[in-house]
């Protein structure tokens, strides 16, 4: 059995790609049980939970409408928010960039690009992982990506197309998307970000601990004295990341049993 990885009071919670409203009718409530769950463990045992992207698998927020299939979580982060009087960190992932003013009125801090995060006195860089605008950075968004995101293309989206209309397209749309090929890839063979990230830490000083999600494949490797994490996928795999006292580990959600098992262990490369 694996090892059980219990955080206390105000350890830190990664999650990234769950992916809710992605699939039929049981698996989406399955994927929304497991994270209302996670969020209910977070609350009663006061974590702190960061989420690096594509929480949901399509978002758009405009002329005060949003994909209603979610408001059941949205009403579960509202009420998390008011209870803890605090706000979660919600990196956008390439799937739900699409924010406009509803998720700040109900508490989660947004952020387009990338957070870095002292924790115990170590530079914490968190991102998705589809790419960042900063050249500095030498990760690059897809073109495709770029596009989607511009800031002219979507006030054309939305002036051609009323909420409804402009939802179900972007759901559709979100549907066909090819990641979903990569959902589970079980295996510590390094991607093209991993590449990258190992690089990064080898070269900046920005931060020593790197964390990201977009490929759904978890890995922790060892770069020197610095980390990189990639969360994996909550939605099929319940893979994500801890920040406890022993420091940084990718751990698996057992929702039946509501506890954390440790996951894999780090590699030094």
């Amino acid at each position: 059995m694996s090892e059980e990885v219990t955080p206390c009071a105000g350890d830190y919670v990664f999650v990234s790609d769950v992916h809710l409203g992605g699939f039929e009718v049981a698996e989406n409530e399955r994927i929304e049980r497991n994270m209302l769950e996670l969020l209910r463990h977070v609350e009663e045992n006061k974590l702190r939970l960061v989420i690096a992207g594509d929480l949901f698998d399509y978002w758009m927020d405009y002329r005060n409408q949003w994909p209603r299939i979610f408001d059941r979580v949205l009403e579960a982060f509202q009420g998390f928010h008011e209870r803890t009087q605090t706000s979660t960190l919600f990196i956008t992932g390439n799937h739900d960039n699409w924010t406009g003013p509803k998720l700040p009125e109900i508490g989660f801090e947004l952020e387009h690009e990338y957070r870095i995060l002292e924790i115990e006195q170590r530079k914490v860089l968190v991102m998705h992982g589809d790419g960042l605008s900063d050249p500095d950075m030498k990760l690059p968004r897809p073109a495709f990506h770029r596009f989607l995101r511009n800031p002219y293309f979507i006030k054309l989206y939305q002036f051609f197309f009323p909420p409804a209309a402009g939802i179900e397209l972007m759901r559709q749309f979100s549907k066909k998307s090819k990641l979903r090929d990569y959902m589970l890839r079980p295996d510590n063979k390094p991607r093209m970000l991993d590449v990258w990230a190992t690089e990064f830490l080898k070269a900046d000083n920005k931060a020593d601990v790197l964390l990201c999600g977009h490929h759904h494949n978890a890995i922790h490797l060892k770069v020197g004295t610095r980390e990189y994490l990639n969360l994996g996928n909550f939605g099929f795999g319940e893979t994500l990341a801890l920040h406890t006292k022993e420091g940084f580990a990718l751990v698996k959600w057992d929702c039946a049993n509501r506890r954390f098992q440790h996951l894999k262990t780090a590699i030094t490369v």
